[in-house]
Parts: C-alpha cells; sequence; structure tokens
C-alpha cells in the first residue's frame, strides 16, 4: 500500500480523488480507526484477531484453524483498506516454517475484531 499514510485521518489538505471504491463505514472500521489513531498517539500497537463476513471464526493463516494474530499497521481513509502485519507458526506445514508478512482488507469485509491484552502471547 505504498500510497498509504501511517494512520491517515483522513484530514489532508491535498485534494483526493473521487474513488468508486466506497469508504469504510460501520462499527468495524470505526473501532480500526480508534485504534489506529491510539497506535499514532501512544505508539503502542494493538494486536487483534479478524473475523471476515460470512464466517464466524477468527481469520487462520496456517491451515491448523488456530487464530493468527494480527497488528495494525495502517489505513486508507479515502478507501477503507486497512494493513495488518502478522507472524503465524504455519503449524500445519513439514517443516515447520514461521510466516511473517502483510494483510490488507478492506473495512467492509471485516465482520469484527477482538482485540488482545498487552501479555497475550
Amino acid at each position: 500500500m505504498s500510497n498509504v499514510s501511517e494512520f491517515d485521518d483522513g484530514s489532508s489538505s491535498r485534494k483526493k480523488k473521487k474513488s468508486a471504491i466506497p469508504k469504510c463505514k460501520g462499527c468495524v472500521c470505526e473501532a480500526l480507526t480508534q485504534l489506529a489513531n491510539q497506535k499514532a498517539e501512544s505508539g503502542q500497537l494493538k494486536r487483534l484477531f479478524i473475523v471476515n463476513k460470512g464466517t464466524s471464526s477468527p481469520l487462520s493463516l496456517d491451515g491448523t484453524g488456530n487464530p493468527t494474530v494480527f497488528t495494525l499497521v495502517g489505513f486508507d481513509s479515502e478507501t477503507g483498506c486497512f494493513e495488518f502485519s502478522y507472524e503465524d507458526d504455519m503449524n500445519s506445514t513439514t517443516p515447520y516454517v514461521s510466516a511473517t508478512g502483510s494483510f490488507i482488507a478492506g473495512g467492509h469485509s471485516i465482520a469484527g475484531i477482538t482485540i488482545l491484552p498487552n501479555d497475550f502471547i
């Protein structure tokens, strides 16, 4: 997401292009935006589980069903896209592999989040 500034709150004075992608609205988008703004103020990253729309379980990238822990990295208030980082112990792979990466999702595709306590392992 090269044109995404870290925790853009939409207050930029630059002229914005009209987009066919709707801005993120709703309670999940509001919660993620608040988390992003808290991070910008405190410098502290919040870790969370993500539940996509149409599912009832947290997103699992390792194939085992164990939830992946995501960290909110940034968002683009114009498009409603959120960027998360993750580190996952791909337990279902042989040989054992640890994966790190970025996960980008439109806020409209996320049904819910669980904010994890700071001491969550």
